[in-house]
């Protein structure tokens, strides 16, 4: 008798651990949504910069290196912006996040098993668990999507800095 409640206490704790897992991947979910407001604002910034400095006078001399970066900026925010919508919204097909059984359900199938506590247990196990992968696959795509837009960030920052590094320069000569 003693290890079968034994049996039980440890299939609980199990469903537990499957519960922590589909939640902390919905929690992540909403992390990977709030997450695309600062690469926004920073390609903002960075649009706003390159758009001030190509309206100013230039020298001659800097064209064709402020041409060459700015061209290097654009691809770059261009790699970023594609990366941040694939990260937001998968374009047109959108993310499609698993949820548990609608209460309905869950009702239906523990009445039909009201026998086998274990029966439902395995059913909360099995939607916990087939909920919490399909949403593992969703987050990592997204997360992968994001450090990739960061990327394209990273690189444009680094070429506005230094377009506005030479155009600096070319006013103080």
């Amino acid at each position: 008798m003693g290890k079968k409640k034994k049996n039980k206490k440890k299939f609980v704790e199990n469903i537990e651990l499957y519960k922590e897992f589909y939640f902390f991947e919905i929690n992540r979910k909403h992390e990977l949504n709030n997450a695309i407001n600062l690469p926004i604002l920073v390609l903002t910034l960075i649009f706003s910069i390159n758009f001030y400095l190509l309206n100013q006078e230039l020298s001659e001399k800097i064209v064709c290196v402020v041409k060459l970066l700015t061209f290097i900026s654009f691809l770059s925010i261009t790699f970023s912006i594609y990366f941040l919508i694939s990260s937001f919204s998968n374009f047109a097909k959108s993310h499609s996040y698993l949820e548990l059984a609608n209460m309905s359900e869950v009702l239906s199938f523990d009445e039909a098993h009201k026998d086998s506590v274990f029966e439902f247990q395995k059913f909360l196990k099995e939607e916990f668990a087939k909920c919490s992968s399909h949403n593992f696959t969703i987050n990592k795509n997204r997360t992968e999507d994001l450090a990739n837009s960061k990327k394209g960030i990273f690189i444009s920052l680094i070429s506005t800095f230094i377009f506005s590094i030479v155009y600096l320069v070319s006013i103080l000569n």
